[in-house]
């Protein structure tokens, strides 16, 4: 039985090593930085090879904007490295009346399209020098779900087990949009 198990893990492991590398031999798309200004371009072909691969790697977007981070930038990392600032501040509103799910769904994406922060990205893990990226589109999903059927308990209690799934989650700057927004 012992060696059956050794097998096993060798096996896995191999099958490990063969998907990593895999996943470090994918092309970079170049397309991705063909939304810069001169000056952007100038600083991508500044970076190693290296680099390069790690952010196209990391964006699947077209790239409209890169820089190095500000000095409050790299504090808000670091906050993050040491485990602070990793949640999302929960807010809760109750709307009445006449509602719109649709109209609000298109409003807040067309929000979240027209400012950049909303479609930045910071990257910084496996990189020599942190960038800020800003993706020319950011998938802006508001998720809606109809609780009308429920009675107030059933809703009180949806919406609690939901903000302490929320409050649970951990914010990753590299992947997750800097706003979130679900309706019930």
């Amino acid at each position: 039985m012992q060696r059956h198990d050794e097998d096993y893990k060798q096996v896995i492991s191999k099958l490990n090593g063969a998907f990593e590398q895999n996943k470090q031999d994918q092309a970079v798309n170049p397309g991705i930085f063909d939304k810069m200004d001169s000056e952007k371009q100038k600083l991508i072909e500044e970076l190693p090879y290296e680099e390069i691969r790690k952010i196209g790697m990391k964006v699947h977007s077209k790239i409209t904007d890169i820089s190095y981070l500000t000095k409050e930038e790299r504090k808000l990392l670091e906050d993050i490295r040491e485990g602070r600032k990793t949640k999302y501040k929960q807010v809760v509103y109750r709307l009445t009346g006449e509602i719109n799910p649709e109209l609000i769904m298109k409003r807040y994406s067309s929000f979240v399209k027209s400012e950049a922060v909303f479609r930045t990205l910071y990257l910084y893990k496996g990189l020599q020098e942190p960038v800020r990226v800003v993706c020319e589109n950011r998938e802006s999903v508001f998720p809606i779900r109809d609780a009308r059927d429920l009675g107030p308990e059933k809703q009180n209690f949806l919406l609690k087990n939901v903000l302490a799934a929320e409050m649970r989650r951990e914010f990753d700057i590299e992947k997750d949009p800097v706003l979130c927004m679900q309706g019930y």
